[in-house]
């Protein structure tokens, strides 16, 4: 797979993903949306990292 490719996949599981953190927190806490996408950032960053390699 070519590297465009992939971060495309990775980019949309990523917004997926942020999209189900952000209903989870929404309605239950005061949790900022803010918080949420640096805390999905870092765990991307570190996951791409980590394949990289």
């Amino acid at each position: 797979m070519q590297f465009y490719t992939k971060v495309k996949l990775f980019i949309k599981q990523l917004l997926e993903i942020r999209k189900v953190i952000v209903e989870l927190f929404m309605d239950k806490t005061l949790f900022p949306l803010a918080s949420v996408s640096k805390a999905v950032s870092a765990t991307a960053i570190a996951l791409m990292v980590d394949q990289e390699s």
